[in-house]
């Protein structure tokens, strides 16, 4: 887990690079360790900001799993759909972080890191339901898979990404089958391409992420979540963006189904 700044000397704090050591193999094994506490100390700071008063934040509690969601490794979309894949089959939390924005958000609040924008946060599986039915099987692996590779019906920061890009990717949400599912079509592999080119995801394991989720939310600004994150600026903007693309999409006729999402990019 990433080290406080308490536990960081001022001499990896700041890491001159003249005190790096002369040979090669030390050099990189020095640069090493700075990328790695550099970024620990970012997300730790970035935590500790986000919960201060002056920021509206509340005490950070569970700081070491901030500090660790913050500051976990980021993935490509082929890293991700690659065999074996890194992703475990496990309960979890989940970031999105993008090179380019899919519309003019302010992300002046957002945390950045490596050149990337955290605009998203998800679970798997589910809070359990509290009337008594079974909960859900589903863990990160195929949660991700799906945002990934799926269509708007089954993931809605498909629907959000795709709605945003839509006049400039060239694709629409419409009905298909029997008119009950949404989804943007043979347009959803397109929106897969933007998706390989600047969607990046991580993810931290735990075995109650419905716990987490709701801290994070409270503490980061993520401008693609709507679910508990009404206080949010960008909240109703993409609220209604969605909303008008949906409406547009009932008052059309349902066509087939292409039989296709967005596995494929090529």
């Amino acid at each position: 887990r990433p080290l406080a700044p308490s536990a960081m000397t001022p001499a990896f704090r700041e890491a001159p690079r003249a005190a790096l050591p002369k040979s090669d193999k030390d050099r990189r094994t020095a640069q090493l360790v700075h990328l790695f506490l550099s970024v620990g100390y970012a997300a730790y700071k970035a935590v500790k900001d986000l919960g201060s008063p002056d920021r509206g934040g509340t005490d950070v509690t569970d700081q070491d799993d901030s500090s660790a969601y913050l500051a976990a490794k980021i993935h490509s979309r082929a890293e991700v759909l690659a065999r074996p894949t890194p992703v475990p089959h496990e309960p979890g939390v989940y970031g999105w972080w993008f090179r380019e924005l899919p519309t003019d958000i302010d992300v002046a609040r957002c945390f950045s890191r490596d050149g990337l924008t955290l605009l998203y946060a998800g679970i798997s599986p589910k809070e359990p339901p509290k009337n008594g039915r079974g909960p859900s099987k589903e863990a990160l692996r195929s949660r991700i898979r799906t945002h990934y590779t799926g269509n708007a019906e089954g993931s809605t920061l498909r629907r959000s990404l795709g709605c945003l890009l839509s006049e400039r990717l060239n694709i629409e949400l419409r009905r298909y089958g029997s008119g009950t599912r949404l989804h943007f079509g043979l347009g959803e592999t397109d929106l897969s391409r933007w998706m390989d080119r600047n969607a990046r995801v991580s993810w931290l394991t735990m075995p109650q992420p419905w716990l987490f989720e709701e801290q994070i939310l409270g503490r980061l600004n993520l401008p693609l979540n709507l679910d508990k994150n009404h206080s949010n600026a960008f909240h109703p903007i993409l609220t209604a963006v969605r909303a008008d693309a949906a409406r547009r999409a009932r008052a059309l006729p349902a066509l087939p189904n292409p039989g296709t999402g967005g596995t494929r990019i090529d």
